[in-house]
């Protein structure tokens, strides 16, 4: 078993198991890599196929949060994990060390 045609940078190839290992930064996207298998016993008898490769976009999600302090209050709130908005990417808990966040828009006052 081989991979065949032009080799993604991010597919590796165990032909022992035939399984192919993805690497992490593959960008979402659809991909296509050729295949060969040839027969153990008859070496030249082989075939191709193709593998389509489907990688979606890391679900991302950032939650409403809602949070009240006192009048006079000076400090920092955590805006990936507070109460009611906890922010995630690909179901985990989002952290500054897998998202960038920002504020944006215009502060509203009252």
């Amino acid at each position: 078993m081989s991979l065949t045609g032009t080799l993604l940078s991010h597919l590796t190839l165990d032909a022992t198991t035939g399984n192919v290992t993805i690497d992490s930064s593959l960008l979402a996207g659809n991909y296509t890599q050729e295949y060969q298998i040839c027969e153990k016993i008859l070496p030249s008898n082989c075939s191709t196929a193709t593998m389509i490769l489907g990688v979606d976009v890391t679900p991302l999600i950032a939650k409403d949060d809602t949070i009240s302090v006192v009048q006079g209050y000076t400090g920092s709130i955590n805006i990936l994990s507070s109460s009611g908005g906890e922010d995630t990417l690909n179901g985990l808990q989002a952290t500054t060390a897998t998202v960038t966040p920002s504020l944006t828009g215009t502060l509203l006052t009252q």
